[in-house]
């Protein structure tokens, strides 16, 4: 998938990778509250061996005609606003997606795995921000 943006400046095409790499550098600016995971809860290590891809799994793009949908899946910090979180994570891919004069996402959903205090305790529910 690429998306081209179009302006008087000219074209520009915007792969998949870098869209996905947007999203996890902005799930990465609060590693201290937010853990990527997998669809499955199962907890994404950032480490020396581990790499980008499997830390890039844990993120969905997908562009269809009405325009493109976000889904990331995260375990949150016990103990922390999930709604406030969420909301700055939305706010920060929106402010990429501005910076690169894209239109905004038509959906970005947060799929909140767990919550992680000294065990991990699973959850599945999301959070959503709809740009109709």
């Amino acid at each position: 998938m690429q998306v081209l943006n179009k302006s008087h400046y000219g074209a520009i095409n915007i792969s998949k990778q870098v869209m996905n790499k947007l999203v996890l550098d902005e799930l990465l600016k609060y590693e201290d509250i937010v853990f990527p995971c997998s669809h499955t809860g199962k907890p994404l290590k950032k480490g020396f061996f581990s790499g980008i891809n499997e830390l890039l799994s844990s993120i969905e793009i997908h562009e269809v005609a009405d325009g493109t949908y976000i889904f990331f899946y995260i375990i949150v910090k016990f103990g922390e606003s999930i709604n406030e979180i969420c909301n700055a994570i939305f706010d920060s891919i929106e402010r990429d997606f501005e910076m690169f004069s894209l239109v905004k996402p038509v959906e970005i959903k947060a799929c909140v795995k767990g919550v992680q205090a000294e065990h991990l305790t699973r959850r599945d529910f999301e959070v959503i921000r709809t740009n109709k």
